[in-house]
Order: structure tokens, then C-alpha cells, then sequence
């Protein structure tokens, strides 16, 4: 029997604990292959349903241009499936800029109501209630 020296010893340990973390990324190579094929799988489901989508709306037009009526076709049950709607994401919302900008664009599509009566604006220029202009 040979006896195991101190580095043969701590080469089998590193080996061991290496064997270990070796398993726990080829686990997560695994799993981020998997993901990667089910988001493949789900983009191309998409494009199907876009294009059966589209052709279908195409036999719409199609029985409509051949003379059935949408209320007709409607009391057939025969809907054309709705428009697929393209969303963009807002500009740069991640930056205080970017939330600045997505702000100023609600803004603008808010109407502007006139101030209650009692407002008023807090500016250096104009005199506070109670104090005398004339004493600063």
C-alpha cells in the first residue's frame, strides 16, 4: 500500500470540490439551453400565429369583397381576428433624463385647468401676505 503525500492529498480535495462547482454550471448550461429553446419556440408561435392571423383577415376581406356583409358574417360567427398591436418601449425611462422626457411628453397631452382662486405662486418678486414690501 502507498501512503499518500500531502500534495497527492489536497489534489484529491481540490479535485473533489472542483467535480462539484463542475456540475453546478454544466446545470446551469443546461438550463440556459433550455430557456434559449423555449424562447425560440415562443418567437416562432408568434410569427405563426401573425401570419395565420393576417391570412385569415385576408378571407375576410376577400368573402366581404364577394359580397357578404360584416353583420352577416358576424351572425355566421366569422370575426376577423384583430390587428396585432407594435408597442414600443418609452424612451430611455431608465435615466432620471429619460423619466424627465416621458413626463414632459404626459404633460403636454394634459389639459391645463385654471388655478383655484386662493393660489399663489411663491416667488421672491412678489409681496407675502403680512409682511411689509417697503421694510426689506
Amino acid at each position: 500500500m502507498t501512503a499518500t503525500t500531502g500534495k497527492q492529498a489536497a489534489a484529491a480535495a481540490a479535485k473533489t470540490l472542483l467535480a462539484d462547482r463542475i456540475t453546478l454550471v454544466e446545470t446551469l448550461g443546461a438550463a440556459l439551453d433550455t430557456h434559449r429553446r423555449a424562447e425560440q419556440a415562443v418567437t416562432t408561435a408568434r410569427t405563426t400565429a401573425a401570419t395565420a392571423a393576417q391570412h385569415a383577415r385576408d378571407a375576410y376581406d376577400a368573402a366581404k369583397t364577394g359580397g357578404w356583409t360584416a353583420a352577416e358574417l358576424n351572425k355566421a360567427g366569422l370575426r376577423a381576428p384583430a390587428a396585432t398591436r407594435t408597442t414600443t418601449a418609452p424612451h430611455n425611462t431608465g435615466s432620471a433624463a429619460g423619466r424627465w422626457r416621458q413626463r414632459q411628453r404626459c404633460d403636454r397631452r394634459r389639459i391645463t385647468i385654471a388655478p383655484h382662486a386662493s393660489y399663489r405662486p411663491r416667488s421672491s418678486s412678489l409681496p407675502r401676505k403680512g409682511v411689509d414690501s417697503s421694510a426689506r
